[in-house]
């Protein structure tokens, strides 16, 4: 298990069973201390270096929700490790084409198509066609979601239907239509947000969806378990365009 360095140089390792929730190690074991000096992870989605990569060439990763933000950051990273990568996403085909066109150019194969993920007949053939153009999927990410807002007064069910729709029914359809042509030893990574641990005033909608996600995670952890690996990552507060929206 590796370090994560953070600004401030300090250790810390991931709790069992959701990545992105971490304790503090005041002094690391040898077994987790890093030879070479720490060095910072600047976690600004658009100029994010990790102080090492993995590895993983010879892989296909699909990111549904993956032409902007952190969806976008995690296609560009798993092509600077060697992946080729599959993009689904929503609306911006322009966006979409900008990430294709950079993962071209780390040299790795990159694949673009448009989707509602919350969808079940959009996004069942996108999936589709991506494993059509790169092969079995070994690792999936799932970014697609949006972030809105509003006091309890003002929500009507729409709004509440539209946000777990695209923050969870997304997720849902995304692991389902994935896992069969996912190769032994798969990963699948779902993003959710520390709303979704401990509540948000004026974003209830959004928080509910984000924990229901969690518990989606752990459940397909042990229902896929050993074949594949289920994992989620709970951000903060996240500098992206969407983020900047709301």
């Amino acid at each position: 298990m590796a370090d994560f360095a953070f600004d401030g140089g300090q250790s810390l390792r991931p709790e069992s069973g959701v990545i992105g929730r971490y304790r503090k190690q005041s002094q690391p074991s040898s077994a987790y201390r890093s030879s070479e000096p720490s060095s910072a992870t600047v976690c600004n989605v658009r100029h994010c270096k990790p102080p090492t990569m993995l590895s993983l060439r010879s892989h296909h990763i699909l990111v549904v929700g993956g032409s902007r933000g952190i969806g976008a950051a995690s296609a560009l990273l798993s092509a600077e490790a060697g992946a080729d990568v599959s993009v689904v996403y929503r609306n911006d085909t322009g966006a979409a084409e900008r990430v294709v066109g950079k993962i071209e150019v780390a040299g790795r194969k990159g694949f673009s198509v448009r989707a509602d993920a919350s969808e079940e007949t959009e996004l069942g053939p996108a999936v589709e066609a991506a494993v059509a153009a790169l092969g079995p999927i070994h690792g999936l990410v799932v970014s697609a979601g949006i972030f809105e807002g509003l006091p309890l007064q003002e929500m009507t069910a729409e709004f509440w239907d539209r946000t777990m729709a695209m923050n969870l029914r997304s997720t849902f359809l995304a692991v389902k239509h994935a896992v069969p042509h996912m190769a032994p030893g798969a990963s699948i990574v779902i993003y959710t947000s520390t709303a979704g641990q401990r509540g948000s005033a004026v974003y209830s909608a959004y928080a509910a969806s984000k924990a229901a996600q969690i518990m989606f995670m752990r459940s397909m952890a042990k229902e896929l378990a050993p074949a594949i690996r289920v994992n989620c990552i709970a951000p903060a507060w996240t500098e992206t365009d969407m983020a900047d929206a709301s």
